[in-house]
């Protein structure tokens, strides 16, 4: 009786499915809370004109909560003061780092930086997304956040001495999967940098987007300039 029970106990667990892999645990990058945030930090223009100007900023937070590095991009170029107010301080500004599974990553975080001054009142918001999503989601959201990607590889995507600026747009699910992905090129020759622009950026991982701490689908949109340091940028 005893050898029966065990060869259908064998049995039961030999016809079983086999159980799937538990669905990654992610905590995103964050500013850490303080008495002096960034928005705290960084200094108005002294223009006295009413404006509403967005910044959004791509930021490298590495996996001990340091800023390695940061780009911002503005409306157009006459914006350039805003984004050296943002520069001057966002190095000393604290951040936590984003986890995986428990384990630290070094992440691309995305924010926002509001400047708005309207009746000689100014106010300055930061938003840790880039708003593509602030329809569905709300201005608070946590934005996509990429990692372990792989930096551009190519000696002939160095060399091409054309300069470019272009974006990248994927579709990330809240279970962090890439859903979909098209490189915005416009009508620029990138020459052999678009295959490697393909690979650095499919080659990467992605924490999903979160809504109240819950992941959610959301657009994830990067610039890529080709004559930044292809070993430091993203």
């Amino acid at each position: 009786m005893f050898k029966y029970k065990t060869v259908c106990s064998i049995l039961i667990l030999w016809c079983m499915p086999a159980i799937a892999d538990e669905a990654p645990q992610f905590t995103p990058a964050r500013f850490a809370d303080s008495e002096e945030p960034l928005q705290s930090l960084i200094e108005f223009s002294h223009s006295g004109k009413d404006i509403d100007v967005k910044i959004k900023c791509d930021t490298v937070i590495t996996d001990e909560g340091k800023i390695s590095r940061v780009v911002c991009y503005g409306p157009d170029r006459r914006k350039v003061s805003y984004k050296k107010a943002i520069y001057d301080v966002i190095k000393n500004v604290e951040f936590v780092p984003a986890t995986v599974n428990g384990e630290a990553k070094t992440v691309i975080l995305q924010c926002t930086v509001q400047f708005v001054r309207q009746e000689g009142v100014a106010n300055i918001s930061v938003y840790p997304n880039h708003g593509y999503n602030v329809k569905k989601y709300g201005d608070n959201y946590s934005g996509v956040q990429r990692y372990d990607w792989d930096i551009w590889s190519s000696r002939g995507c160095r060399r091409h001495n054309r300069r470019f600026f272009v974006s990248t747009e994927a579709i990330v699910g809240s279970d962090g999967k890439l859903l979909d992905y098209k490189l915005d090129k416009g009508e620029q020759r990138l020459g052999p940098c678009e295959e490697d622009l393909n690979k650095h950026v499919s080659s990467g991982s992605y924490i999903p987007a979160m809504m109240d701490d819950i992941p959610v689908q959301a657009k994830f949109v990067e610039s890529h300039l080709n004559y930044l340091d292809p070993k430091a940028t993203y």
